[in-house]
This record gives C-alpha cells, structure tokens and sequence, in this order.
C-alpha cells in the first residue's frame, strides 16, 4: 500500500515538474487580427445580405427548395437555423447548422446556402468586411 501511494506521489510531482515552459514571447500582430475580424450584424454599417433584398431571397428559396420533392415521411414543418460568414468578396464559410430538423431538411439547407452564389458583404465605414449572418429557412410553410 505504501508502495502503490509513493509511485503515484513520485507521478504526480514528474508531471509538475515538467510542465510547459514558454521560451519565447507570443507576438500578436494586431492589424492581422482587426482585417480578419467577424463583425456581428449590429456592429456594422450595412449588414450582409442576399443580392437583391429579403423578397429575391425568398424566391430563391421557393424556386430552387427540394422540399417539395422530398419523401412525404421526410416533410416535416419547422425552421433549420444556420450560422454562416460573409467574406469580404461575398463568398460564405463557416458555413453550420446549429437547430436543424432531420437530415433531409438540414441537408436541403446547407445545399440551398452553398448554391446561393455570392452574397453582398457588410459594410463599416465604406470599407467591406467579413460579418457573420443566421439566416433561418422555413420548411412546411413554403
């Protein structure tokens, strides 16, 4: 028993003893990190959006939906809520679904997103920058 106890002691204090020692200062380069910022939508001039305005968006989404196509066990009603960044030159990334319904659904939606083409970044200070945009897109009730 005192054996067992004076190894996991010994154990215990090598792992303290040999914890990461910095050999050298982080460097942040500050401009870096201000030109690659993701602005929330209250935080800028002009949010991101859909060329055209909120109607052209939504008929993007009728038109172009594979709902309707969908296998009625599939057809659920409800919204899949997405998170996604609009680049300075309108192309998404970090594109995610954080609420979906099914897989179907949820797939239907990243694919929507994805072929939507280029959005009109945001704007602050007449410059465009990146910004980060939820849209939510309506199934059931299209």
């Amino acid at each position: 028993m005192f054996k067992t106890l004076l190894v996991i002691f010994f154990l215990l204090l090598n792992t303290q003893s040999y914890s990461q020692i910095r050999t050298q200062d982080v460097v942040v380069d500050w401009k870096k990190a201000k030109k690659n910022h993701v602005y929330n939508s209250n935080e800028v001039d002009e949010r991101a959006h859909f060329p055209h305005g909120e109607s052209a968006w939504r008929k993007y989404l009728l038109d172009k939906s594979r709902y309707p196509k969908m296998d009625k066990k599939f057809q659920v009603k409800g919204k899949v809520y997405l998170s996604m960044v609009v680049e300075k030159d309108g192309s998404i990334t970090d594109l995610v679904i954080w609420r979906g319904l099914n897989s179907q659904c949820d797939e239907d939606a990243l694919w929507l997103i994805k072929s939507s083409g280029k959005w009109i970044p945001a704007v602050l200070k007449k410059k465009m920058v990146r910004s980060k945009v939820h849209p939510a897109i309506n199934y059931g009730s299209i």
